[in-house]
């Protein structure tokens, strides 16, 4: 794992995605298959293995279906594994997920030309939105108040000085607005694009017309979208353009990543006193390039950005933090009371030395269990930022990071509208960069 990381930052994405292939194989029908597919089809996508990136996705994406058909069958029953370590439960994937994969999946259909399955995918990044606001909040409501059905979980997480210790595991994004429950700006913004430009009836161009809306509400300084979205207000049909067009779709950064914390709660339970329980903890990674340079026949624009994954990652957290901790304190309240029960049945049967030999062996389990789950999809950019700039009759543009030295010259392909899609982590040379005709 730390050798696929380090082939991602550096740059080496034909390694990175070689090593993740490996990953995806040895966890087929394992607990990690979903989290490694979606690794491994980012990467084989970065390294311009498009039909292996494809492929990974279609089997990510039917996993993911699968553990979704699966929860609306089985609500609450995490609350069943309470004597489980959280991490060697399946990866069943989160909201954003479930629509990055069919965001990844409408881009990559477009790449190869099929604007018919583009449309299904996109339709699906919407649906699983709505999908995320109807049905994954209320399935954490429901285990999270299952779980405090337990006389001592519910006074463990009234105690003041367990309140206190979680007040910094939610970790907010400065200097962007909180987006509303399990909204993805750039599928938004996706959606909006294709509609406008390859949409073929008044509905396509309403829905493009709604798309920019949404996404202004998020991004309100983006010049760009403010301009398709005065555009097509004004259009009597989809892509009605005065000259092509070139957007160019950056994705820069890292998403965040977790870490385990270490929490000392008390457990309410009759001579058992303070118990470390591990949760995960959002960090966030701040060394990124922060914009590219798209140039023109002399003119230079800036891309803007359109959607923060740091925000998006961070709104699920929230939201799904009542239930990691209500989860967690359970389980660690039914390990402290198993573990006072059996060391009192050993003391009682063999004395002195039989309860130190099961103090020591319930310890060395609870410690065994004591892990945070801070599996996440970790190739996932921080930022989504875009720029649109009118076609030159020479159809060439450069993209630029002036302030690290790097520069690209491009030959845009033929066509009426063309999208560059460009991703790097923290450095312009680890950069890629490719391009498909969209209209």
């Amino acid at each position: 794992v730390r050798d696929i990381r380090l082939a991602y930052l550096s740059g080496q994405y034909v390694r990175a995605a070689d090593l993740a292939a490996k990953q995806v194989e040895n966890n087929r029908s394992g607990r990690d298959e979903l989290i490694w597919s979606l690794e491994g089809a980012t990467l084989m996508r970065v390294a311009g293995r498009l039909d292996d990136s494809v492929r990974t996705f279609d089997a990510a994406d039917r996993l993911y279906e699968n553990y979704a058909q699966q929860a609306k069958l089985k609500v609450g029953s995490e609350s069943l594994a309470l004597f489980t370590n959280p991490a060697k439960l399946p990866y069943r994937g989160r909201a954003y997920d479930g629509i990055m994969i069919s965001v990844y999946q409408a881009l990559e259909s477009l790449q190869k030309g099929d604007r018919d399955a583009a449309r299904v995918f996109i339709n699906r990044t919407y649906e699983r939105q709505q999908d995320a606001v109807a049905e994954h909040a209320a399935k954490i409501e429901k285990e999270s108040a299952s779980l405090q059905k337990d006389a001592n979980v519910a006074r463990t997480m009234q105690d003041p000085s367990f309140t206190n210790a979680f007040a910094n595991l939610e970790h907010p994004v400065e200097g962007v607005a909180a987006y509303a429950d399990y909204v993805n700006p750039f599928a938004v913004y996706l959606d909006g694009v294709f509609h406008w430009n390859a949409g073929g009836d008044q509905s396509d161009l309403q829905r493009a017309q709604k798309c920019f809306e949404r996404v202004l509400a998020f991004a309100p300084d983006n010049a760009y979208v403010r301009d398709d979205f005065a555009l097509a207000s004004k259009a009597a049909a989809p892509g009605q353009l005065d000259a092509p067009v070139c957007y160019v779709l950056f994705e820069t950064g890292s998403a965040p990543s977790r870490e385990a914390v270490r929490i000392d709660v008390p457990i309410i339970v009759t001579k058992v006193s303070y118990v470390g329980i591990s949760f995960p903890k959002l960090v966030t990674h701040d060394l990124y390039v922060k914009s590219l340079t798209v140039e023109k026949g002399g003119e230079r624009w800036q891309t803007q950005r359109v959607a923060s994954m740091d925000a998006v990652v961070a709104k699920d957290f929230a939201n799904e933090l009542p239930s990691i901790i209500a989860h967690a304190t359970a389980s660690a309240v039914a390990k402290a009371a198993t573990a006072y029960a059996l060391n009192s049945a050993a003391k009682q049967a063999g004395g002195e030395g039989a309860q130190l030999a099961a103090q020591i062996l319930t310890a060395g389990y609870q410690l065994v269990m004591n892990v945070a789950d801070t599996r996440t999809w970790n190739t996932l950019p921080k930022e989504f930022q875009v720029c649109k700039v009118t076609i030159p009759a020479d159809r060439r543009i450069a993209l630029s990071a002036p302030e690290y030295g790097w520069r690209q010259e491009l030959t845009l392909n033929e066509g009426r509208v063309v999208v560059v899609w460009a991703k790097t982590v923290d450095q312009p040379s680890q950069m890629t960069v490719t391009q498909f005709t969209l209209k």
